[in-house]
């Protein structure tokens, strides 16, 4: 079928790139999950968290689940391979935590203390090496605007651009990171639609 040939296409297009491109290389899975699902796609990444070390390159993989990267079509490859390791918050799959990474009490319990603030930070479990702590990863406004999927913002946005087509996206952030450093709450976005409402007219 078409997606196992373009899957096939750019499984040796990775390979290419990985073996003959000089220089360090960061390769990035967004979405692992969907590419484990995939036989050939699963063997590129297999491959390379085997092999890319030797070639000056990185692997990163990001999936929703720990029991995404236990798929038995590369069975612990990833796990093993990886270096550097960050969990979100999760209490569910502490169990599985616990047993993969072989956490002790103090450490699942801080993973269970882990908190965020929309807008100004978020708590990661960090496993670096032998190196186990919690990091505060902090968004800068212009950062959380780019990413955000906050429905109250993603609709503030919406309007923004409604109401103020000559803005490109650039400008879009820009203004909504200049007014709302923080993002908006769902219960506070109302008062901004009036805000811009105001301003446009």
């Amino acid at each position: 079928d078409l997606q196992a040939v373009v899957m096939q296409i750019l499984a040796r297009l990775i390979r290419h790139q990985v073996a003959n491109v000089d220089g360090p290389k960061i390769i990035l899975f967004d979405e692992a999950w969907k590419h484990l699902a995939d036989p050939t796609a699963a063997g590129v990444l297999d491959e390379l968290y085997r092999t890319a070390r030797k070639r000056f390159a990185s692997v990163i993989s990001i999936s929703q689940e720990l029991e995404d990267f236990l798929n038995p079509l590369v069975k612990t490859s990833i796990v093993k391979n990886s270096e550097t390791r960050f969990i979100l918050q999760t209490v569910e799959e502490l169990p599985v935590l616990e047993k993969v990474f072989k956490l002790n009490d103090s450490e699942l319990d801080l993973i269970k203390g882990m908190t965020m603030r929309r807008g100004l930070y978020s708590e990661v479990f960090a496993m670096i090496g032998e190196a186990h702590s919690v990091l505060r990863v902090e968004a800068t406004p212009w950062i959380y605007w780019m990413c955000t999927t906050h429905p109250p913002d993603l609709e503030l946005e919406r309007a923004l651009t409604a109401k103020k087509p000559e803005l490109n996206t650039l400008q879009c952030i820009r203004w909504l990171a200049e007014r709302y450093p923080e993002g908006i709450s769902a219960e506070g976005l109302s008062e901004c639609m009036a805000k811009l409402e105001q301003e446009v007219a």
